[in-house]
This record gives C-alpha cells, structure tokens and sequence, in this order.
C-alpha cells in the first residue's frame, strides 16, 4: 500500500514539473510583411512603419527607407504651416529647400493637411504634408531616389477612383493627360479596401503606373513615371504613415493647473486653521479673564 502512494505522489510531481514545459506556446516567426508600430519618445508622435520599409531615425527625425525611397517625419516649432514645411525641409537636407509647384489642402480622418510638391533642380521630387497642432508644425516628407523615375503621392478629393486617378496625372504629369490605361488591375489592401493599379504608355515611350484608393471622399493616388522597362514599384507606405500618424498631447497645462488649485486648497486649509487657533486663543482669554473675575 505504502509503495502505491509512494509511486502516485512522484507521478504527480512528475506532471506537476512538466505543465510549464507543455503550457509554452509554440515560438512564431515574425511576418516579414507586417507592418510595425514606431514612436519618437523625443518628439512625442508615433506612427506605422510600413513592411518592408528600415528605420532609420535618429533624435527627433524619423526617417524610413526601403532602398528606393525615404519618408521623413519631423516636429519644428512653427505655427505657420508652409514656414514649418520649409523648416523641415532644411533640417532633412538644404538642397530639397525650393519654391512649392503645387499646393492644396486635404481634411483627413486625423486632421487638416496642407500638402506641397516641391521638384528641387537636379533633385529627386519632394512630396510634403505638414498640419499645425498644439503650437508645432508636423511635417511629413516623401522623397523618391530613383534618377530615371519620378513620384507623385497626392490626395484628391474625388469619391470615384478612376476621376481620381485622372486628376492627379492631369495635375502633376500632363494637364491635357487623357490616356485610356493600357492596363487595370485590381487587389485588395490590408485595410480590405479597393486598389486600383491603371499602367499608361505616355507620348514619347514613358511608362506611367497610378495606384489609387478611395478613403471616404478622398482618393489616395501614387505615381510614377519611368522609361519603358525600368523598375517601377507603386506603392502607398507614404499613405500608411500618414493616416497612422498620431501626437501625444501635451498635458503639462493641465499638470499647471491642478498643481495650482492644490496649492489654493493646501493654502486655503492652512489659512482656514491659523484662524481657528487665533478665534480659540481669544476664546481662552475670554474664559481666563471670566474665571479671574
């Protein structure tokens, strides 16, 4: 009997020891392609980093590559969101720093945004979005580094993707641009939204590719124009950023003012007691001179 129990109790530790062991999850690999979360603790704003796509920060610039383009996102103290893109766009690099092509504004889901393109000479193209929150200006900048394509990622508003497509080559490739696409393909995104991919073949034997998405009343176009057979890869990460792009608020108003009040109510009771014990000094007077009497 006694080697029975014996022989349960050590079963028992046996499987008590191994639960651990067969409660671990199984170690995954990280998707390659899935799309990260980054936060300048510096500068107090956060934002997705697109899969695919290096960090490459330092301080209060962020800066992410993936060996064709860079996308660069900065806080300048500015209230003037045009002065503050032109900031921004010296402390990237001087030589981006040139009189804007194109101006417009866009009223997103986090903001409102004022987005410039620049086309420094020799240069790559610059596309900048800058928006004034809380006495700073947030600059976004897209810059393509490839010397025989160009790229445009724009905001239209148009709620149909095709008009959207047109306005944004009509805008930055060709006023009279009114090419039927030699090819449309269709996916569908991560946030389970329609992308539509129109391929041109331009006057003069150019290749232009336009990728567009409709958000709302907005069509989010990228394009990018090529000699035919060149590498061409369209794609929104600068739209990725942009719609994840958040701010930390700053509290330190609020801190202010409740440090405040508990100053005055800290203050008050101290005030409030001082006066008690002068009222009770003068109640014992009183009584002492009654009691003499």
């Amino acid at each position: 009997m006694q080697n029975w129990i014996r022989r349960a109790v050590l079963l028992v530790l046996v499987l008590l020891m191994a639960a651990p062991a067969l409660a671990q999850e199984p170690e995954t690999t990280p998707d390659p392609n899935a799309t990260r979360a980054y936060y300048n603790s510096a500068a107090l704003f956060g934002m997705p980093l697109p899969a695919g796509w290096d960090n490459l920060s330092e301080g209060e610039i962020t800066h992410f590559s993936d060996g064709r383009s860079d996308i660069y996102v900065l806080a300048v103290s500015s209230t003037d969101v045009e002065a503050g893109i032109r900031t921004a766009l010296e402390r990237v690099n001087p030589a981006f720093v040139t009189e804007p092509s194109k101006t417009s504004t866009v009223n997103l889901q986090n903001g409102t945004w004022t987005q410039q393109i620049f086309t420094p000479e020799g240069g790559a193209i610059i596309n900048a979005v800058g928006q004034v929150y809380d006495n700073r200006t947030f600059v976004l900048l897209f810059s393509h580094n490839q010397p025989d394509s160009d790229t445009y990622a724009v905001i239209v508003e148009s709620a149909d993707v095709q008009a959207g497509i047109l306005d944004a080559a009509k805008r930055f490739i060709d006023p009279d641009f009114a090419l039927e696409a030699a090819s449309t393909e269709e996916t569908i995104n991560a946030d389970e939204l329609v992308v539509t991919t129109n391929t041109y073949t331009l006057d003069g034997g150019d290749e232009l590719v336009a990728q567009g998405e409709v958000r709302g009343n907005f069509t989010y176009v990228v394009l990018e124009r090529a000699p035919a057979g060149a590498e061409i890869d369209v794609n929104d990460a600068f739209f990725t950023v942009l719609l994840g792009f958040f701010v930390t608020p700053s509290t330190s108003n609020y801190l202010l003012l409740g440090l405040g009040v508990i100053a005055v109510i800290t203050l008050g009771f101290a005030l409030s007691v001082f006066l008690r014990f002068r009222s009770a000094q003068q109640d014992l007077k009183t009584l002492e001179q009654l009691q003499a009497e």
